[in-house]
């Protein structure tokens, strides 16, 4: 992408059902930090809860107001059927099991639901706080793009399925991209196609032998797994697509807490706290901490209060509407599982020398099928 102008920072949130409605407060922390330190910046919720859009934007622009106009905050209400169209167009309309509804699974087509005028964005999930400004991550991300390359993400260096190994994580076993922040070209992805990719490599899994590592990951209209090892899937799938992140772009507490990239973490330009402790007691240094004084400061001035955390009660009320949520019962899901694990287990594996057979690119732009042996 060298030579193109690549323009000014446009973000992404997602605040989907289910989540709790604490995910505007945590979009709005977010949000404050971003514009705080990125003079120029758009920012851009998508719900798909009309009860929270009002509050979404107010809190936004809010957050925004002391070096931005806003004008350059935009929440856009969208209707269940948009957001995870590609994936009702597949015959996938239940979940089982993710914590953070179906904001995880839309992220992987975006190309369902961002605006036409999007050509390039930063999906970042709530749970995150700037440390420093975007647009380096957004100029040098996007230059270090090659020519089909549509996303690029934090490798995870502890957690995953052995099914999936990321291509530029090749010596360790159980890999996956992180989804929490995600580089993205749109227009390539429009033109490539990337929505139907996803469909196609999420429908294979249903014809996959038991022996394979991600034959659990769907069963029959049932996403069994979490939208990481999916979107992982879709990369090993489409191998040219997806690229590693700059180290020093995004430190997550949880899966790759153990990596070299987690010893960066104060030079990260995003945290991202996931599995770990609130904001304030995980890797924050003092500009950080500035960052999250200034922030309690705007909430006590404007009486914000975070509202109730996730259940999956209110999951369960969206469910009974019909639309695609978590599944009532696990859809056949954790038979799937067991399934491959007695597999593991069995004699019949053994006969594979403790392996299994792994679909992943063995070069760039050649993937094929190729024999694992676990670790």
């Amino acid at each position: 992408m060298r030579g193109k102008h690549i323009g000014s920072p446009h973000v992404t949130y997602l605040a989907l059902s289910g989540g709790g409605d604490d995910v505007i407060h945590e979009a709005a922390r977010s949000a404050f930090s971003l514009c705080l330190l990125t003079w120029n910046v758009s920012v851009l919720l998508v719900t798909n809860r009309p009860d929270l859009a009002a509050m979404a934007e107010d809190r936004l622009a809010a957050a925004c107001a002391r070096q931005h106009a806003a004008r350059q905050v935009t929440v856009l209400n969208l209707p269940d059927e948009t957001v995870l169209a590609t994936l009702r167009r597949f015959n996938f309309t239940r979940m089982w099991g993710h914590h953070s509804g179906p904001g995880g699974f839309a992220k992987l087509v975006p190309t369902d639901w961002l605006p036409a005028t999007v050509d390039r964005t930063l999906i970042v999930d709530t749970d995150t706080l700037f440390n420093d400004d975007a647009t380096r991550l957004w100029r040098r991300g996007f230059r270090a793009f090659h020519r089909q390359q549509v996303a690029a993400l934090t490798p995870f260096h502890k957690q995953g399925f052995g099914c999936v190994r990321t291509p530029m994580t090749q010596r360790l076993f159980n890999q996956r991209f992180n989804s929490g922040v995600q580089l993205l070209d749109v227009s390539k992805m429009r033109s490539s196609r990337w929505g139907e990719a996803v469909g196609d490599a999420l429908g294979g899994i249903r014809r996959l032998p038991l022996e394979h590592g991600c034959s659990f990951f769907a069963q029959r209209d049932t996403l069994c797994v979490n939208d990481q090892e999916l979107l992982s899937w879709s990369c090993v799938r489409n191998p040219r697509a997806c690229g590693d992140l700059p180290p020093w772009a995004h430190v997550d507490g949880c899966g790759n807490a153990n990596a070299p990239r987690a010893r960066m973490g104060r030079g990260a330009t995003i945290h991202h706290f996931n599995c770990q402790k609130p904001v304030g007691d995980w890797r924050c240094d003092q500009g950080c901490k500035a960052v999250l004084r200034s922030f309690r400061e705007l909430v006590v001035k404007r009486g914000w209060r975070a509202e109730q955390r996730y259940d999956k009660r209110s999951v369960a009320a969206w469910q009974s509407k019909g639309r695609f949520a978590f599944a009532a019962s696990d859809g056949g899901c954790i038979a799937a599982e067991r399934a491959w694990t007695a597999f593991r287990r069995s004699p019949r594996a053994r006969n594979f020398s403790g392996g299994h057979w792994l679909f992943q690119p063995t070069s760039i732009g050649s993937p094929e099928w190729k024999f694992v042996s676990w670790p």
